[in-house]
């Protein structure tokens, strides 16, 4: 008991002797770091790092929070094997469809047209996109046209980075409607 109560007495003294005793005076202050934190801006200098900056790495492996690895490859084979495997995980409803078209207007319309035909407005400067209701564009599996979307084709560019996974998923629905289109 006489252990604890001097335990208890030395625990007061320090919290008495931490306080301050006024606005401008300090008191003594115990982990300083904790106090001062030893932040590093952005993009400087790190001193601490291994690598001398002050930005990390993501651990090899890591996934990044809200990111969905697409496991194939910007090949015919994969493309064919994304067309069997992957099923679009998101109901269809008129919204789908709807958001799907609009995604359509502001990012694949400019080359593939609004009937997706192929003769959207940049097609004079580039070789027309095939049309969306031509074999064998005509029978692509919805996984196969995002898989297009998401790695590119030919001279398309990937459009993972513009749109999200959901969005490329409504796109794919909108262009299917348009492949019933002769």
């Amino acid at each position: 008991m006489k252990n604890i109560n001097s335990f208890l007495m030395l625990v007061g003294i320090f919290i008495f002797v931490a306080c301050s005793a006024g606005k401008d005076q300090k008191g003594i202050q115990f982990l300083t770091d904790m106090v001062y934190s030893p932040a590093v801006k952005a993009y400087s200098e790190d001193p601490k790092s291994s690598t001398g900056g002050s930005m990390r790495l993501a651990p090899a492996g890591s996934i990044a929070r809200g990111f969905k690895p697409h496991h194939y490859e910007q090949t015919p084979e994969d493309a064919e094997r994304a067309g069997l495997e992957l099923k679009n995980p998101y109901p269809v409803t008129d919204k789908t469809l709807v958001r799907g078209k609009y995604l359509y207007m502001n990012t694949c319309f400019p080359c593939h047209g609004e009937t997706g035909k192929g003769d959207g407005p940049v097609t004079p400067k580039f070789p027309n996109p095939p049309s969306f209701g031509e074999e064998p564009f005509s029978t692509y599996p919805e996984g196969r046209i995002f898989h297009v979307i998401t790695k590119g084709s030919v001279i398309m560019s990937s459009y993972a980075n513009n749109l999200s996974i959901k969005d490329r998923w409504d796109v794919t629905e909108f262009v299917k409607t348009l492949q019933k289109l002769k």
